[in-house]
């Protein structure tokens, strides 16, 4: 009985996982574009609070700024302050529940703040602090010109680091669905691109980009861009109507990196993505504690292309995947820390524009969004595909559409997040205890029989 009891109490415990959140405190800061025509230097420094944390904050200064105003707005404030050469900043955040932080500003010399093509938003979208208060994420977006050309590619700041993102296309009049999301592997680490196309391909359109940028506290920027990996892979093979591949990362304990997050693209013209999604695997540790582990990333695709005669497939096509990763353990400031993932997923209804949003646990701070989609029964051409995928405050959501007939479809889409623990990975949980990859269900396993 007294087994049975340590069993249930500890199932409980695993069975929340990280629904027992803790960080209820978010802060980010980040350079903005100048207004046109100034050449100023402005840092942003945000902060707010959420779930069962006392509200209220304050931004209360900033080392070495020529300005500094804030505005605290009940559960948040906003600060503003203007430097004169490029350097590194600190800010100082109070919190009402009695934690204070500090948020770290890396100011370039020649910092590229805008893209090349297209109109971004100079202000942050949307920002997350993991329960360490160490990781903090933010969403940027941009906005391109009418074009034939439907790529997008969103800067974040210069000191963070783009390790996810998202795209927006259309459904009418002429759909754009999705063909690329990943980062800009020909630009800065600070970039992430999208690209659409519409279908049928060469109408004029407009799409919006979304990138997730990443800096940790007590980490400079030139350590995090070592640190932070983006592996391609592909292209799948062979030539498929359908194409899929998966690149994958060791789950095996203890892990030396972790993924936390991915995307792919298309090829050639006439392939859209289906899906660009997170593969899955749960670990559970002897202190009662689970997390969810990215072990690869998927990319599938079709076309909408017809077949050119009834005796002939519709065309083929090949996809690339891409893979990012951080390494499992990290040192700040002399303290050992692990990293730790959570994937969350959501369905959507069956119907004609299926949509579906997901929320991270408040103790994780985003990384990256994917989504699938599915339509019942075989179509000889086209399927539902995706033509939006965003990231949202602590969460993504996603809509397909089924092409080129109008037949009900499911989306899934999916969030992933990470927080530090301070610490070395902990101990495992007994063999006997596991719980199912992806999901909060956990499976006892009985000792066996004696004779």
């Amino acid at each position: 009985m007294e087994t049975r009891q340590r069993i249930r109490t500890l199932l409980a415990a695993l069975t929340l996982g990280p629904a027992l959140s803790v960080a209820n405190d978010h802060q980010i800061c980040y350079q903005k574009p100048p207004i046109p025509g100034f050449t100023t230097i402005t840092g942003q420094f945000l902060c707010r609070t959420d779930g069962t944390s006392t509200p209220g904050c304050q931004v209360t200064g900033v080392t070495g700024a020529a300005t500094f105003f804030h505005s605290p707005q009940g559960a948040s404030d906003t600060a503003e302050a203007t430097f004169t050469v490029p350097g590194t900043y600190v800010g100082t955040i109070h919190f009402n529940d009695g934690i204070t932080r500090t948020c770290t500003l890396e100011i370039p010399a020649n910092a590229t703040l805008k893209p090349t093509f297209g109109e971004q938003n100079p202000g942050v979208l949307a920002f997350t602090t993991d329960a360490s208060g160490l990781v903090s994420t933010g969403i940027w977006t941009a906005h391109s010109f009418a074009s034939a050309d439907l790529r997008q590619i969103t800067l974040t700041p210069p000191d963070f680091v783009a390790v996810g993102g998202g795209f927006t296309g259309a459904v009418t009049p002429t759909p754009v669905l999705m063909e690329l999301n990943e980062a800009a592997f020909e630009s800065a680490p600070d970039q992430w691109s999208g690209v659409g196309k519409s279908s049928p391909p060469g109408a004029q359109g407009v799409v919006t980009g979304y990138a997730i940028g990443l800096k940790i506290e007590g980490v400079s920027l030139a350590q995090l861009t070592q640190m932070i990996t983006s592996t391609g892979g592909g292209p799948s093979y062979p030539v498929s109507v359908r194409p899929s591949m998966t690149q994958t990362v060791s789950v095996a304990y203890p892990q030396s990196t972790t993924a936390i997050g991915g995307g792919g693209q298309t090829g050639p013209t006439g392939q859209y993505l289906i899906t660009s999604a997170p593969q899955t695997w749960q670990q559970c540790f002897a202190n009662s504690t689970c997390e969810e582990l990215v072990s690869g990333w998927k990319v599938s695709s079709i076309t909408t292309a017809p077949r050119l005669s009834k005796h002939t497939p519709p065309p083929s096509g090949q996809v690339y995947t891409e893979l990012t990763t951080l390494p499992k353990t990290l040192s700040i400031a002399g303290q050992q820390f692990h990293v730790e993932t959570w994937v969350l997923s959501a369905n959507s209804a069956s119907m004609l524009q299926p949509s579906a949003s997901v929320t991270l646990p408040i103790d994780y701070a985003l990384t990256s969004v994917g989504a699938t989609a599915l339509t019942s029964g075989f179509l000889p051409s086209g399927g539902d595909m995706i033509w939006s995928l965003v990231p949202i405050q602590g969460g993504a959501s996603a809509s397909s559409v089924v092409l080129p007939v109008a037949r009900p479809g499911v989306v899934t889409v999916h969030a992933v997040g990470i927080k530090l623990v301070a610490g070395p990975i902990p101990t495992l949980a007994p063999p006997n205890l596991n719980k199912l990859p992806g999901t909060g269900m956990a499976i006892i396993k009985p000792p066996p029989k004696k004779d």
